[in-house]
């Protein structure tokens, strides 16, 4: 894997040092009426690899080291090495399901603008130039958004798993498997609910979750452990799970995507800027937890 061209401003996993924060058909979770609950476990994860390398580029960063693609590859290197020889394989072996750390969940980091005319965008600030920044600037001031992927289970009249039905779901591959779009704010409340648990050697991803809304009119709710996660006791449903949730991890962008120069195009203003098309090279670094909350 090219470490160089993941965007860890994009992706954060709860871990230390990373309290940070293509549109499609998907249905995304809504929580509509107050007081409305859910069981849930977050199925959103990164590989091994990648966690290992994105805890060293937060290392990095918090020491004010430099590091170079090289150290990016090696720590890469070292991280699949280590689980080709923990699961008894050669690392060219290694599946995708074999990767998959699921000790904590991932969030994709999102910043969007919004415009009568144009709707809501994916951000390209920082991405294009100098002169591509003043056209995204147009739109106004971007705002952050969190996204993962929840596994909703099916619950009896006192908000406990329905074991049966969970059981016939996994069977029929019917799970429920839904994206979720939600702010900073509430993501700092996630965060929060993670930290005791990160000091019992645990996380939310090991976790059931009940998340109850608290104001629909702000997508805003409340989120609490409630016993170990349902959908980790058993190897079988483990596996039949991940090989649903993992081709959904592409879709975790409710936003529509454009290039500058079809937003300029958009915008009715013509022409072509040399730097509108132009893919400047990833900078790992390049956003952080604290400056995100300037956008909000």
């Amino acid at each position: 894997m090219n470490y160089d061209d993941l965007d860890f401003s994009q992706t954060v996993t709860l871990g230390k040092g990373q309290k940070k924060l293509s549109a499609n058909q998907q249905d995304w979770l809504t929580l509509s009426t107050k007081g409305q609950k859910i069981r849930a476990s977050f199925v959103y994860f990164n590989t091994f690899d990648v966690n290992l390398v994105s805890d060293f580029v937060a290392q990095c960063k918090d020491q004010g080291k430099p590091y170079t693609s090289e150290d990016l590859k090696k720590v890469g290197g070292v991280a699949l090495k280590k689980l080709a020889e923990k699961l008894g394989k050669e690392v060219e072996a290694l599946t995708e399901f074999d990767k998959i750390d699921t000790s904590r969940p991932a969030f994709k980091v999102l910043r969007s603008h919004y415009k009568e005319g144009v709707g809501s965008v994916l951000s390209r600030l920082g991405k294009d130039g100098p002169e591509a920044d003043k056209l995204w600037q147009s739109l106004g001031e971007p705002k952050t958004h969190a996204t993962t992927l929840l596994l909703v289970y099916p619950c009896d009249d006192d908000g406990d798993v329905n074991g049966e039905e969970f059981v016939r779901m996994v069977k029929a591959g019917k799970i429920k498997l839904v994206p979720w779009k939600f702010s900073q704010k509430l993501y700092e409340k996630i965060y929060r609910a993670n930290a005791p648990l990160i000091k019992m050697n645990t996380s939310l991803s090991q976790m059931d979750v009940i998340i109850e809304c608290t104001n629909p009119a702000y997508k805003d709710a409340e989120i609490q452990a409630d016993g170990n996660a349902t959908w980790l006791q058993h190897e079988a449903i483990k596996k039949a799970v991940l090989e649903k949730a993992i081709p959904m991890y592409k879709d975790l962008n409710p936003f529509r995507e454009m290039t500058t120069e079809q937003l300029r195009e958009k915008l009715g203003m013509g022409g072509s800027d040399s730097s509108g098309d132009r893919q400047s090279s990833v900078d790992i670094s390049s956003v952080d937890f604290d400056d995100m909350l300037k956008d909000v």
